[in-house]
């Protein structure tokens, strides 16, 4: 029997199946034959056909790589198994497989990694050391154990053979991907090839997730996976505290309907140099309702395993019970009139028994749906009847900061304000410089306009169709007369309002200035530098941005009341307030 892939040489994957003696490529004098038989493969039996057949593996390891061809990253683990178009290859190479025994590890959690090997008769071939692509760990989580396959007393293993793609992807770096993914009750994405997540109320991109538990408007999830494979996700829905803390209701007790279901089978993006597979989802809908106000944390995994998280999104779900008078006004602090804006509130609740004011009513505020910055344990100053009074909260006073500095994508063809060139140089996707700017920390209030931290997701040629909406690396430069005490980070929507480290920049002394390079998908997006110092939670957006009090910010008042018979809180009101409209 001869190995053969549609007539093309055999590649490294076909010297390993060879078994030497056995199945020989044609003239057993043949270079293939002799490398063959130097890696001493062994091989059972294969399957004609172009990329994509089956092949019948056995002992593969006992035929290792050479260690020189190695990648370390085969060995220590830290390869993005969801990555396999996170490099590029010349249309020679061939996806190979190999099962890598892990050193220092038991056969049982051998891995199996995917190698790009090029063809023999390459003129690259001699020099070309292999990386890996793709590592999948036998583990109960990942994919099940290989099952043997008995003909005549002898196991087959089967293993499936995909191609890769020859696109530079942005986003793939060498990650540890089987790693423990703990719950967090907050914005998060546990899965490093996804991208662009964005959750808003259907007809408005720019709206926050929230919808009335009598309404029911639905919100829409949307984010694309940069990895080319398409996944069977689903999610659910978790009901938490006040304070982001699971709550004491079992899931029938909030959800209406199954208590979990699959995800729309997601879209191949089209005319974009970076593909993707974009999902997206509508929630509430007739499969899955809350049936309680308060807040809940949208989760996304994989499969049915929820511990096999992609993503988790917070959302609101309110019951309008109060009424709620706020008004943004200048700080009666003199010290930072000139920097800071002051929330002064009311809450009324005719028809609301309150037992305990003070114990039971929960009020957040958030200024530009900061979460890592929200306001909490406020008390009434004053009590009258059906009315509690704040008087000027020490909890609302919330520094201006400055307006979000933007940058518009929504064409790429032309290089827009702060923008100052966009080139095609190189494989991969484009790239966007943008212009240096000196910090505002010091400089008088500038009035431009901006969407207060948002990305809105667009591209002008394709009608706004965010399938056709490619990705940009972006590279930021922001001179500093010296680095500051902490660390810089691009902050806004497009980092979900958190100092990720994907977003941190880079000190280049030579150069006295902060650098950092991110991929962006096409749109006019809003962002700012803030400043995380040492043993800091919250960033501090004025150290390099400057704080006055005329910033146009947005403002969001929830009140919660604790239901001690139904043992949750309730969302019983919401305002939306603006510092210079209202």
């Amino acid at each position: 029997m001869h190995l053969h892939l549609a007539g093309q040489a055999p590649t490294r994957l076909h010297l390993r199946l060879a078994e030497e003696g056995h199945f020989p490529f044609g003239d057993p004098t043949s270079p293939a034959h002799d490398t063959a038989a130097a890696l001493g493969a062994r091989t059972l039996a294969t399957a004609r056909g172009r990329q994509g057949e089956a092949f019948a593996l056995e002992g593969m390891e006992q035929a290792l790589p050479p260690a020189h061809l190695q990648h370390p990253a085969a060995v220590d683990g830290d390869v993005d198994p969801r990555s396999c178009r996170s490099f590029q290859h010349p249309p020679h190479h061939q996806c190979e497989e190999h099962d890598a025994g892990r050193r220092g590890e038991d056969d049982d959690h051998r891995s199996l990694v995917w190698w790009c090997a090029p063809t023999f008769g390459s003129a690259k071939s001699a020099q070309y050391n292999p990386a890996p692509l793709i590592e999948l760990r036998n583990t109960s989580h990942s994919m099940p154990p290989l099952r043997p396959f008995v003909v005549s007393g002898i196991p087959l293993f089967f293993v499936l053979l995909t191609s890769c793609g020859n696109t530079t992807p942005i986003a793939a770096k060498p990650v540890e991907y089987y790693q423990a993914s703990t719950l967090r009750y907050e914005d998060h994405v546990y899965s490093p090839t996804v991208h662009t997540v964005q959750f808003f109320k259907k007809g408005f991109e720019l709206a926050p997730p929230i919808t009335d538990l009598e309404g029911q408007e639905p919100l829409v999830l949307r984010f694309d996976d940069l990895q080319p494979d398409m996944e069977n996700l689903s999610y659910t829905l978790v009901h938490c505290t006040a304070n982001w803390e699971p709550s004491d209701l079992m899931t029938g007790q909030y959800i209406s309907g199954a208590m979990s279901d699959y995800i729309p089978a997601g879209r191949q993006s089209y005319n974009t140099l970076q593909p993707f597979i974009q999902y997206e989802l509508e929630v509430p809908n007739q499969m899955l309702r809350p049936t309680r106000s308060g807040n809940y944390l949208l989760k996304v995994y994989r499969g049915s395993d929820e511990e096999d998280l992609v993503l988790t999104r917070r959302m609101l779900v309110t019951e309008q019970k109060v009424n709620i008078d706020a008004r943004v006004l200048a700080t009666r602090d003199v010290d930072l009139r000139d920097a800071a804006q002051q929330m002064d509130l009311t809450i009324r609740h005719p028809g609301l028994y309150i037992q305990d004011p003070f114990g039971d009513v929960h009020v957040t505020l958030l200024q530009n749906m900061r979460w890592d910055d929200a306001r909490t344990g406020l008390q009434p100053r004053f009590i009258r009847d059906n009315e509690l009074v704040y008087d000027f909260p020490a909890q609302g006073l919330f520094m201006g900061a400055n307006e979000f500095r933007n940058i518009d994508l929504k064409n790429i063809r032309l290089a827009t304000r702060n923008i100052a060139r966009i080139t095609a140089d190189g494989p991969g996707v484009y790239q966007a410089y943008l212009m240096p700017e000196q910090k505002r920390n010091l400089r008088v209030y500038d009035a431009q306009r901006d969407i207060n931290g948002k990305q809105l997701v667009r591209n002008d040629l394709v009608d706004g169709d965010p399938l056709g909406a490619d990705y940009v690396l972006v590279h930021f430069t922001q001179p500093m007369p010296e680095e500051v005490d902490g660390e810089v980070y691009v902050y806004g929507g497009i980092s979900d309002l958190q100092c990720k480290k994907e977003y941190r920049m880079r000190w280049i002394p030579e150069e006295r200035s902060y650098k950092a390079s991110i991929p962006l998908k096409q749109g006019f997006i809003d962002f700012t530098y803030a400043v995380l110092k040492p043993g800091a939670k919250v960033p501090d957006l004025t150290v390099v941005e400057g704080s006055h009090y005329q910033t146009e910010n947005d403002y969001l008042v929830l009140v919660y009341v604790t239901d001690r018979l139904q043992r949750y809180d309730r969302l019983v009101g919401f305002r939306f307030l603006n510092s210079v409209r209202n």
